[in-house]
């Protein structure tokens, strides 16, 4: 009939939206997304850098037999919620929807996170999780949570002086995490978020206070893509780290042998099992470090 209005006819198809059914089991996914703990300390040092944190210190330590990560800075804090306290509340169900991605919205620069996922990853690391931060009326105050668990819970903090910034505890560490040393942690970010710590010009110190240690994460000079997720190469004597980046070809590309943090040669081209592709193509440049190697001394002849 003409001019009136026909349905269209569904031929027994269905139309919708997805939505999730059962939020805790995504929630468990997303935290279960990221397996590599040290991926999630250097998103924790991220967090640092997006409240404009000048000075973060992650400390690796041991208490009541059991080990520990801490990581403190001196940025902005948790957002605050309308009486000025440190809205972990909106931290802790807003997953997947985070603030930071407003602010990018208003124009703010520099803010790298905006999924809202970044806290979850303390899975792959601790048991327990407890972040604190200074409301606008001085106090501190605590949120706490626990791996496999969709309960957290906030309190206020009694300390003696008010502090500025974030203050993140992870404890106990994961069984099997004894090697996640205050040096593996430095070489890490020092290659991961090379370009971010030499942008913002933050200090991130690493205090090993098993180790009695102390490294200042210095970004590495090397030029090109980091090629991520390059797992240390096992051997009977120990693991060789590897740290390497994808570079235009030039005659300056090339991969140094170090023992522990100390070169040993400029070029392991110079060995005759790397006298090949794609070590010999020129694309390479990085690290590869066997803390294993026994260095011969020896007297150059006259």
């Amino acid at each position: 009939m003409a001019g009136s209005t026909r349905k269209k006819k569904n031929h027994g198809g269905r139309s919708g939206k997805l939505r999730i059914a059962d939020h805790w089991n995504a929630i468990s996914i997303i935290a279960n997304s990221q397996a590599n703990p040290l991926k999630a300390v250097a998103e924790f040092v991220e967090n640092s850098i997006d409240a404009r944190a000048k000075q973060i210190v992650i400390v690796r330590g041991k208490k009541k037999g059991a080990f520990y990560l801490k990581i403190s800075d001196d940025g902005e804090g948790i957002p605050s919620d309308e009486q000025g306290l440190p809205d972990f509340r909106r931290v802790a169900t807003h997953i997947c929807d985070s603030i930071k991605k407003q602010f990018k919205s208003r124009g703010a620069e520099g803010i790298q996170g905006e999924f809202g996922i970044g806290l979850l990853s303390f899975w792959t690391v601790g048991q327990n999780l407890s972040m604190s931060c200074c409301g606008a009326d001085g106090n501190p105050y605590q949120m706490t949570m626990a791996k496999d668990s969709p309960d957290f819970s906030v309190s206020q903090k009694r300390i003696l002086l008010s502090f500025k910034g974030t203050d993140m505890t992870i404890y106990p560490l994961l069984p099997g995490l004894r090697s996640l040393t205050g040096e593996k942690i430095q070489r890490y970010l020092a290659s991961e978020l090379r370009d971010r710590i030499k942008e913002t010009g933050v200090t991130v110190k690493v205090v090993d206070r098993t180790g009695r240690k102390e490294f200042v994460v210095i970004p590495r000079q090397f030029t090109g893509r980091l090629l991520h997720d390059l797992k240390p190469a096992e051997t009977a004597q120990g693991d060789i780290y590897l740290e390497i980046y994808l570079n235009e070809p030039g005659s300056v590309n090339c991969i140094g042998l170090y023992r522990r943090g100390t070169r040993v040669l400029p070029s392991i081209t110079e060995l005759d099992q790397f006298e090949k592709e794609p070590w010999t193509a020129g694309c390479l440049q990085g690290i590869v470090d066997a803390p294993f190697l026994s260095i011969i001394p020896y007297r150059k002849s006259e």
